[in-house]
């Protein structure tokens, strides 16, 4: 056998790597990082649970890297580069969309939020990583597309980094510090496109380049 032979043999295959993620995802959310156990997520994977260690370690590892899988799958929708083709007003208002239905009706994530403020030292890495692949890359690819519009003459914007912030903290009105300190299980989808709506008027507001 040679090599080619025998990493094609070893090296784990990527839809059942993604698969087990997927299901990491859910099982984590409904269970937390304690009650979720191996077995479970191979069940809902549909995957044998030796299969689960040729791919992580153990659950720490297998808990990280769904944080991970859950964000990097949640800022592909959210910043997506194909917003950066639409003018402004629009493309704001899409990823103000993607926002609020992220912190208005996405259970995973909100889970996941809370198990990594509510942990103790076992999660600080967990934590880390969740600010590291949440709002810090988030803030990056959504600052990009504003560099864009900026670029293009359609925006204002001295400091892109923290008026991505400011559009996040936008979105989140109304509908995401009741669901974290357990509030509401959901906003409405009504709710969602309102505070939308009023997050990409208020940013425009401040940074769309008015010709005088």
């Amino acid at each position: 056998m040679n090599n080619a032979e025998a990493t094609k043999m070893t090296a784990p295959h990527p839809s059942i790597h993604a698969k087990i993620l997927a299901a990491a995802v859910e099982q984590f959310a409904v269970d937390g990082f304690e009650g979720a156990n191996m077995d479970a997520i191979a069940r809902r994977a549909g995957v044998a649970k030796p299969t689960i260690y040729n791919h992580f370690r153990d659950k720490s590892a297998l808990y990280l890297a769904s944080i991970e899988y859950m964000l990097g799958r949640n800022r592909a929708t959210i910043a997506s580069p194909s917003f950066a083709s639409l003018p402004a007003g629009k493309g704001i208002l899409k990823v103000a969309l993607e926002l609020t239905w992220l912190f208005g009706r996405d259970d995973d994530m909100l889970m996941f939020c809370k198990m990594c403020i509510a942990g103790n030292e076992r999660f600080q890495t967990a934590a880390d990583v969740f600010l590291r692949n949440g709002p810090w890359r988030g803030t990056d690819e959504i600052a990009s597309l504003l560099r864009v519009w900026h670029e293009r003459g359609e925006l204002r914007i001295d400091r892109p980094s923290f008026a991505a912030r400011q559009l996040s903290e936008l979105c989140k009105a109304d509908i995401f510090d009741a669901r974290l300190f357990g509030g509401p299980a959901m906003a409405t989808e009504e709710e969602c496109r309102f505070t939308a709506s009023e997050a990409a008027r208020t940013f425009l507001a401040r940074y769309a380049r008015h010709e005088r």
